[in-house]
């Protein structure tokens, strides 16, 4: 409790109630300036990143916004120097701030760019120690519990969360560093370690800037959010009086008073804590051996947790859990055993008054599930039409007689020969939904039960329907009859299934198909890249590292 009473009356009655005596009309027409420069540029970014892909937007929006913060930050100098002159006259303000600018642009336009290569070295790091720490559990994992496939997207969406937290942390612990180039004259390549010990010696009243900062800066998003066209490309490419000139007049009014008092508050709260004169003479050297050591011990650490990963250490198939004693709760087992295990399955149908011999293939899948390789190829009339490699690197689909890359990850996709190749970890897409397999959890009912086998039925329409929707995707009606059924059979001995059997007669179109689905070498296919896609490259290598 006192610690927090300490925090209340360091950041609000220390620091609101000067800013707020000291904003002006001046200031705030500074202000507009600012904002209106800032929103101005932003929505162009938006606009310009808007025109690419969909995957790659947000890195070039990302990019541009490094850009526009090295860039724009330092005409902050435009507000931090009225602050400290009188402020009663527009016009000395508007001129105080335009020689403000012209004095200290060329220094906080170092500063910012050193203290954005320190956030993006402290988003590296944050990548770094994720990697090792990640590559660590799983490894433990794979050789001692229970080896599961990584999720779809592995660790990039880990990666970019500590990216963006080292990041954020960067920029919090550097945020007195423009303050301190102005105020203090100091350096603007140390001015970043001003703020840090700034910071650590006032730890709440830095808290409590940020946290008022982060209020501040939240609110105009906010404004601008209640506009969903606003700084789209549609509407920047015409504006109109709703759509553009409204909204925009809301936002920088409201973003410039924001900013305003965010500057203010910076700056009060640098004064008042009567930060010490401190020229780069009067810091500390930095501990440069102990930093190229740190440095290499990291590299070397995280080059040795590149190399497990991508090597696949320790990654080897899952042990199959056996049966359990009762047959009506094994099929569930049997089924997540065989999705587990490395397989082929081949189904075929026939109509019901075709040659009891006359079975045609529909579907071929094979699955390599100890170096995560998935096949699988689609047949029409008994000739192959689709045929689909998965991969931990890739998604790679063929199709006879086309040069037209299939729509979706454009960026990522390319042409090799009649291949059509997307960049990503395809079986972690394909493992998250297993093709072909008989679906867990159909309330199966044992129909037959042997010393090496146990049959299962199932005849509810809605179920028969679910697996025929999963499994076939064939043509043939919308509603079944009474006498549809699926058989499904369990090999007791290895703990999978061994062949699916179903009946489906439609009642609206009078057609009767059977198909039958066999799984073959359970634990024994050992399935090669494509030779036409030829090596891994590129891309490829990263995702065989995020994907472990």
């Amino acid at each position: 409790m006192a610690l927090l009473t300490r925090f209340v009356d360091v950041t609000l009655r220390g620091s609101i109630r000067p800013v707020a005596r000291r904003f002006s009309v001046g200031l705030l027409v500074v202000a507009v300036l600012l904002e209106t420069a800032w929103t101005s540029s932003t929505f162009a970014l938006t606009a310009y990143a808007s025109s690419y892909h969909s995957l790659i937007a947000p890195f070039v929006a990302l990019l541009g916004s490094w850009l526009l913060f090295v860039v724009l930050a330092p005409l902050l100098a435009g507000l931090y120097v009225p602050m400290c002159h009188d402020r009663s006259d527009l016009r000395r303000t508007v001129e105080a701030a335009g020689a403000g600018v012209r004095k200290h642009y060329r220094s906080l336009f170092a500063n910012a760019a050193v203290v954005l290569g320190l956030a993006i070295a402290a988003a590296i790091f944050a990548m770094s120690l994720l990697i090792v720490a990640d590559t660590a559990m799983a490894y433990w994992a794979h050789v001692s519990s229970d080896p599961r496939p990584p999720p779809a997207l592995g660790l990039f969406r880990p990666l970019v969360s500590a990216a963006t937290v080292g990041f954020v942390l960067a920029l919090i612990l550097c945020q007195f560093a423009d303050v301190a180039v102005v105020q203090e004259g100091i350096e603007p390549r140390w001015a970043w370690r001003e703020s840090l010990r700034f910071t650590q010696r006032n730890p709440l009243t830095a808290v409590g800037v940020t946290v008022l900062s982060v209020s501040l800066l939240w609110i105009p998003s906010t404004v601008a959010a209640q506009f969903p066209r606003f700084g789209t490309a549609a509407v920047l490419a015409q504006p109109g009086l709703g759509t553009f000139v409204v909204p925009m007049l809301v936002t920088v009014v409201v973003g410039a008073i924001c900013l305003g008092l965010l500057a203010l508050l910076r700056l009060t709260v640098y004064q008042q804590t009567k930060a010490p004169r401190a020229g780069p003479s009067r810091l500390p050297s930095l501990p440069w051996r102990g930093i190229a050591v740190g440095s290499i011990v990291l590299l070397a650490t995280v080059g040795g947790a590149v190399a497990v990963r991508s090597m696949d250490v320790g990654v080897e198939g899952d042990s199959l859990e056996s049966l359990p004693e009762a047959p009506d709760a094994a099929y569930d087992v049997a089924a997540e055993n065989t999705a587990r295990s490395s397989h082929r399955a081949i189904t075929t149908f026939r109509n019901e008054g075709d040659s009891p011999s006359n079975w045609t293939r529909l579907r071929l899948t094979t699955v390599d599930y100890d170096d995560r390789e998935h096949r699988m190829a689609l047949y029409e009339n008994g000739s192959k039409f689709v045929d689909s490699h998965f991969s931990e690197t890739l998604l790679a689909t063929w199709e006879p007689d086309t040069d037209v890359p299939r729509r979706g990850l454009q960026p990522l996709t390319h042409r090799v020969g009649n291949w059509s190749v997307t960049v990503g970890a395809g079986y972690g897409v394909v493992h998250e939904r297993p093709y072909r397999l008989p679906i867990a959890g159909l309330n199966w009912s044992v129909h037959h039960v042997n010393d090496s086998t146990i049959s299962y039925r199932v005849e509810d329409r809605e179920r028969l329907t679910t697996m025929f929707d999963d499994l076939y995707r064939h043509p043939g009606g919308r509603n079944l009859s009474r006498d549809s059924y699926a058989v499904a059979r369990v090999d007791r001995e290895r703990g999978t299934v061994e062949t699916v059997r179903s009946h489906y007669e439609w009642s609206d179109t009078g057609a009767v198909h059977e198909y039958v689905t066999q799984y073959h070498g359970i634990d024994s296919k050992d399935l090669e890249r494509p030779a036409a896609l030829g090596p891994r490259r590129g891309l490829e290598h990263v995702w065989d590292v995020l994907y472990y």
